[in-house]
């Protein structure tokens, strides 16, 4: 960390991302260890030691864990995670800056089984409804499945047409423009097995086929226009049969259906609608 990261860190709000300690003369490896699983529930952050946690914040220096090493893997044995903790001197004074990263999705993490957040400036065990919304970040993904009744013959050959263009703009000669269509979607992973997948008909369904196959569905959707650029315009909702991914637009420099980004192991469970110019802002499918 250099002087100009660790000025941007004491200039910042203390609250979700980081916690200063003045621990001036030590401080306890167990309250350590708790804020340090308090942080990862909320998201990650920094945990600073020598440091006062009002403002203007004063360096005071900290005789804290002398051998940082040695915190880290304490820390690991302790909540089976690495931890950074780094030294860093400022005006000859020594601060302590602990890195907690942030909880995987659907996990928290906890201290002798306490699951901790911060309230304020104490800890708190995480209620039981807190929890339950973390375990289910990780519910099933249901345009990961595939829909039994489509057919290949379900989708859009102009929507798979766009697919493919924008595709080949982000990654350039891979022969993604000649490449077989059935290949294509498999290579996308909205074909498993020659069989179409719900996000298959999210993205690339024919007005019919949305109809038929999802027709209980709805997609909430946002967008911003040019005249109000960086702040929410209009959000609503379309019944499947009407899915604003399938619709044509009749000016086609105004507007046009994009796509998530194709990655190994990613859901296509999500589509954009892309006003020219503007920045995306993603569809979700309850």
């Amino acid at each position: 960390m250099n002087d100009a990261e660790f000025q941007a860190l004491l200039d910042s709000p203390e609250g979700t991302r980081v916690e200063f300690k003045l621990a001036s003369g030590g401080f306890e490896f167990d309250n350590l260890a708790k804020y340090s699983v308090a942080l990862a529930n909320e998201g990650g952050g920094a945990i600073v030691l020598g440091v006062t946690d009002k403002r203007p914040r004063r360096v005071i220096g900290t005789r804290a864990f002398k051998e940082p090493g040695r915190t880290e893997a304490g820390l690991y044995e302790k909540l089976g995670h690495r931890i950074p903790v780094k030294e860093h001197h400022h005006e000859r004074k020594r601060v302590l800056v602990v890195r907690v990263p942030a909880r995987l999705p659907g996990t928290a993490w906890h201290y002798n089984g306490s699951f901790l957040m911060r309230a304020g400036d104490a800890l708190v065990p995480m209620s039981d409804e807190q929890l339950r919304l973390i375990h289910l970040e990780t519910g099933p993904d249901f345009s990961a499945e595939i829909c039994p009744a489509a057919r290949i013959e379900d989708l859009d050959t102009a929507a798979i047409d766009v697919l493919r263009r924008l595709w080949q703009r982000k990654a350039p000669g891979q022969d993604i423009m000649t490449r077989p269509v059935e290949q294509l979607l498999a290579d996308a992973e909205l074909l498993v097995g020659g069989r179409v997948m719900y996000a298959a008909l999210i993205l690339l369904g024919t007005r019919e086929a949305l109809g038929r196959h999802l027709a209980q569905a709805e997609i909430i959707f946002e967008y911003r226009s040019n005249e109000a650029r960086g702040r929410r315009v209009t959000a609503g909702s379309s019944a499947a049969g009407s899915c604003p991914c399938s619709t044509r637009s009749g000016n086609s420099s105004t507007s046009e259906t994009t796509f998530n980004t194709f990655s190994k192991g990613s859901s296509f469970g999500t589509c954009r609608r892309l006003t020219k110019g503007l920045s995306e802002k993603p569809f979700s499918t309850p």
